[in-house]
This record gives C-alpha cells, sequence and structure tokens, in this order.
C-alpha cells in the first residue's frame, strides 16, 4: 500500500512498519494479565481505533501467540477507520489469520458508524454468545465489587468493561453488515 503510494496523504496517514508494530505488541503485552482475564472472561479484547491496514492488531495476535495463547479463540479484535481502504484491509488480514473480529468503517472520534462488518470466525465460532456471557461475568464482578465482596478482580473488571463498550466493540446500532456486489454476468 505505502510502496503503491495510494494512501491518504493529505490526512496524513501513515502506516506503522511491522517490525515496529512488533517491538511495540511485544512492549505491552503481559502474560501474566491475559492469562488473569482468559481464565476469568474466556477471552480478551483488542479496541484498535485507527487499525490502518491491522499491522498493529497482527503483531499483537504475534506477540499473544509466541506466549503460549491462541488468539483464533482467545482474542476478540474491535477495530476501525475512516478509511473504506484501511476498513476492507484489516478485514481481509484478520480473516485470513483466523481472528474473531468486528471491523468498522467510521470515526471514532465523532463515534459515527458507517459499517460494521464481522469476520467468518467471528460468525462461525458464536462470538456474540461469548460477549454476551463476558458482559454477564463483568456485571456480577461489578456488583460484587459494590458490595465490598470482591477485590482486586474489580479493577480487571472496570477496564475489560471499559473495553467490552468501546464504539465499534460494542454498540452496533445503524450499521450494516458487508455485503458482497453481485458479479453475476
Amino acid at each position: 500500500f505505502n510502496e503503491l503510494e495510494i494512501q491518504n496523504k493529505d490526512a496524513g496517514q501513515f502506516f506503522t512498519p511491522f517490525e515496529v508494530a512488533l517491538a511495540s505488541a511485544r512492549l505491552c503485552f503481559d502474560a501474566n494479565r491475559t492469562a488473569d482475564i482468559i481464565k476469568k472472561t474466556g477471552y480478551i479484547s483488542l479496541y484498535e481505533p485507527a487499525v490502518g491496514g491491522g499491522g498493529m492488531v497482527l503483531a499483537f495476535a504475534q506477540v499473544m501467540r509466541q506466549a503460549g495463547f491462541d488468539p483464533t479463540h482467545q482474542l476478540l479484535v474491535c477495530a476501525g477507520d475512516v478509511d473504506l481502504r484501511c476498513v476492507c484491509m484489516t478485514y481481509i488480514q484478520t480473516s485470513l489469520y483466523g481472528l474473531p473480529g468486528k471491523i468498522q468503517y467510521g470515526n471514532a472520534l465523532s463515534t459515527e458508524a458507517w459499517a460494521l462488518w464481522h469476520t467468518p470466525v467471528y460468525v462461525f465460532d458464536l462470538w456474540m454468545m461469548k460477549e454476551r456471557r463476558k458482559a454477564r461475568v463483568l456485571q456480577e464482578a461489578a456488583d460484587r465489587a459494590d458490595s465490598g465482596t470482591e477485590g482486586q478482580d474489580a479493577s480487571i473488571s472496570a477496564k475489560e468493561e471499559r473495553t467490552a463498550s468501546a464504539p465499534g466493540c460494542g454498540d452496533t446500532r445503524n450499521v450494516e453488515q458487508l455485503e458482497l456486489p453481485d458479479m453475476r454476468p
């Protein structure tokens, strides 16, 4: 994409080189915290509001796999971009890598959403049901925290609950699923 020079220079698009994305993912990935969250809720969520071509997402999935986790079953990608070409690139890459994801075409700053595309793994592995289960677990943990019966796990729940309700990750009102054009002659 960069070599073809078709990025939107006027919008200030910059695509992170994969080696830099991989280094960033290694710096911010915490295997112990990830294991705690997965043990509690079944998976972790990754939110990328300006996803570009999906390089940071793929780097994170690679680091997660190297740490002994399975991102195809333990990672939910929630990503978006204002450039439809970027949304398409990310959708294709996450789909080919077998990652469950919700890729949103929209503006994360204004919370406008024009389309939401679910990867095949998200649909076929019933991730919508997993999200509902996670929401119940987090709500129960929040209720226990409010009553003072839960200690340190409440901080994990609060952070995870914010991630689960991030734009592009939770609210799917007023968006439509990817529709492939009719290619018949």
